[in-house]
């Protein structure tokens, strides 16, 4: 009976010393949502507290256009990606990205951001990217989105 006691708090003990494992989240982008740039960033920068692979990244203007951007998707998983941008003019674009984690986790955004327009022409979009700070998770249990 002793020896079942320990052998039950052993297994238990160690199961809640086990880190719990943590999904990959973007920690930083050089663009963010609802900013105006005088000057057009040369390229757009995401970092990410685990490797994960960048799986869509596209622009297009904020009428639907698309922007012609030469981007090749990195062969390896990263949690650093600095992706060089197209020449933009004066404008209202929005950049779309995906990428998965080792563990199937998904994140998705969209960035609104303007080029030479002042900040009056993107404040109303401060709050209308995709995941108001959540990243898309394909676990159906959550339901936070």
């Amino acid at each position: 009976m002793l020896l079942k006691k320990l052998i039950i708090g052993s297994t238990a003990a160690l199961l809640l010393a086990s880190p719990v494992y943590a999904h990959s989240s973007m920690e930083s982008a050089n663009i963010t949502n609802g900013s105006n740039y005088e000057v057009a960033p040369k390229s757009f920068e995401l970092g990410f507290s685990k490797v994960v692979g960048l799986a869509k990244l596209s622009m297009s203007t904020e009428e639907g256009e698309a922007v012609a951007w030469d981007y090749e998707a990195p062969k390896t998983m990263q949690d650093d990606f600095n992706l060089p941008l197209p020449d933009l003019t004066t404008g209202q674009y929005v950049i779309d990205w995906s990428a998965i984690s080792k563990d199937g986790h998904v994140m998705k955004e969209q960035i609104h951001f303007s080029v030479g327009l002042g900040e009056e022409h993107h404040e109303d979009h401060a709050d209308d990217h995709h995941d108001d700070g959540h990243h898309e998770d394909n676990d159906t249990s959550h339901h936070d989105h």
